[in-house]
């Protein structure tokens, strides 16, 4: 999913993470961890890494992302507010007088406290098997829409995160991989309709779209 401000874009993609539900429950249950400022720094050099040997062009945005896992429902909200959040950080564009310079923006916590509240976790959350990651292209816009048609083609089927990435995600936000991949937001709207359709509840998909 595309948005624009002035003369650069940006799209949200994610990182989704098949977990072990059962550690978050139980007389030992734990969250993911929230990463601090140097670890989210790693954390996105990892996925950094990734979508460029996948997307090579990627290389001329920046990325944004914050240290932090959260549930679908979060993720989907009303408005896409943690997505929203991670494009406020960006740098002022070119249009005030700036050549926009990619690179990449890591959000850490500082004593398991995110900087801004959108970006912190809903501790209130019942959570599930998968846990998203949620990353933002930021760039100009033609490449960021040209890059964009091609994360919706390539993701789903080639998306794979490397083994190096994903173990290092493991160890990193302290839950269990079992598979972890990069996804578009608009893949993760239409898994959830098909789990919806399964299940019996496309009405509710309809409301909720």
């Amino acid at each position: 999913m595309a948005t624009r401000t002035g003369e650069t874009g940006f799209y949200r993609t994610l990182v989704a993470i098949e977990t072990d539900a059962t550690r978050y429950y139980g007389p030992e249950a734990s969250r993911p961890a929230l990463l601090g400022p140097r670890d989210a720094e790693q954390m996105l050099a990892h996925v950094a890494a990734d979508m460029r040997a996948l997307l090579p062009g990627i290389a001329e945005c920046s990325l944004i992302a914050a240290g932090a896992l959260f549930d679908q429902t979060q993720i989907l909200r009303p408005g896409y507010p943690v997505f929203a959040a991670l494009e406020a950080t960006a740098a002022v564009p070119a249009s005030v007088g700036r050549p926009f310079k990619p690179g990449l923006v890591s959000i850490g916590a500082a004593d398991g406290v995110m900087p801004a509240e959108t970006l912190q976790p809903g501790a209130e959350i019942p959570l599930g098997l998968l846990q998203l990651l949620p990353v933002v292209v930021h760039g100009p816009a033609p490449l960021v829409d040209e890059l964009g048609q091609a994360m919706e083609y390539r993701f789903l089927e080639q998306g794979q995160l490397s083994p190096h990435s994903a173990a290092w995600l493991q160890t990193a936000f302290r839950v269990r991989v079992n598979h972890a991949r990069l996804m578009t937001l608009t893949d993760l709207s239409a898994m959830l309709r098909l789990q919806l359709e399964h299940f019996g509840f496309l009405p509710l998909w309809e409301l909720l779209d």
